[in-house]
This record gives structure tokens, sequence and C-alpha cells, in this order.
């Protein structure tokens, strides 16, 4: 197999991807994301697939699935043909092979620069919730409560967030400029 063709559609969280991953220089591709922003998605999505399940959205269950997995000639991948180590699977455990990233030092640079600046741009939005709410409470523990149910899903919270704000036909609250208690 050359490519992997991914058209992925309101599968385990992932609202829509759609990717292709080129294999012509190696046999593996690497998927970086920081934390809660789709990579158990997708590991979970491509195990459905390896168990020959049908793929849902648990975070929106009324919403169509869509998930397809092709070669470079259109041709499913056969479920046989897939593996998924999860991040701890108690039959693999957690060793060196499975826990190990190795990457491109520049790569690597790169991709950890970009964490900073994403947890930076964090920082600030969470500042300007926190003056704007005029709340004392922890504001990303609390959205990623009140969005996905657990309390370290802060990513995934500001991604249903958006999903739900283009969603809108109207923003009524759009000219309210004051809150009121």
């Amino acid at each position: 197999m050359k490519t992997l063709n991914i058209a992925l559609k309101n599968c385990h969280g992932i609202r829509e991807l759609d990717a292709a991953f080129n294999f012509e220089k190696g046999n593996a591709v690497a998927v970086y994301a920081p934390n809660g922003t789709m990579k158990t998605s997708f590991a979970r999505t491509f195990k459905d697939l390896a168990d020959d399940q049908d793929t849902a959205d648990h975070m929106f269950p009324t919403r169509e699935t869509e998930r397809a997995v092709t070669d470079e000639n259109g041709d499913d991948l056969d479920p046989n043909d897939v593996v998924v180590v999860l991040s701890y699977d108690e039959e693999l455990g957690p060793t060196e092979s499975t826990s190990t990233l190795l990457v491109n030092p520049d790569l690597r640079k790169e991709y950890e620069g970009l964490q900073v600046d994403l947890l930076d741009a964090r920082d600030e939005l969470v500042a300007a919730l926190e003056t704007q709410s005029g709340t004392k409470q922890d504001v990303i523990s609390t959205l990623s409560r009140v969005f996905t149910q657990q309390s370290d899903r802060f990513f995934e919270a500001l991604v249903r967030i958006s999903y739900e704000v283009e969603q809108l036909e109207d923003a009524p609250f759009a000219g309210s400029s004051q809150s009121t208690v």
C-alpha cells in the first residue's frame, strides 16, 4: 500500500477528517497533536475498524457517522491488516517499544514550540474568560466537565464549543456586552 485515504465524520468526537497518508518513503506515519485534540478518537475509530465494528460518535450519538478507510485504489482496508495500540493496554503493557517516541530532532523542537504557543494561548483565553465572567472557579476544569463530562479535556471542550457555535443559525447574545446575574 502506498497511500491510506481516510474520510471520517462524527467518529468518537472527530467532527470531520479527510486525510491521505503517504507510505511511499517509509512504512510508518506519525500523527502529532496536543492532548485532547483527537488522537484517542482516531485510535478508537481504527480500533472499531480492526474489530470489524461500526463506529459511533459517543459525544453526539444522534449524528450520522461516516468512516471510509481505503488504499490508493479505493479498496477498503482489511480489518485484519489493522493493529491499534491504545495509550494504555493491559495486555500489551507500557513497554519501551510501545511508549518511546522517536522523532526527528528539528521536528520535535518545532512541535515543542507549538505546544508552548498553544499553552500560552490557552492561558490568555482562560484569563479573559475569568475576567469576563468574574468567576473564581477553575475555568479549565469547569469547561471541560460541562462539555466533555471529564475535568481534563479542555481542548476537546473548545472543539465542541466551536462546533456548536458554528451550527447556530443566529447569535441571540451577540449584541449583549454586559452580563446580568
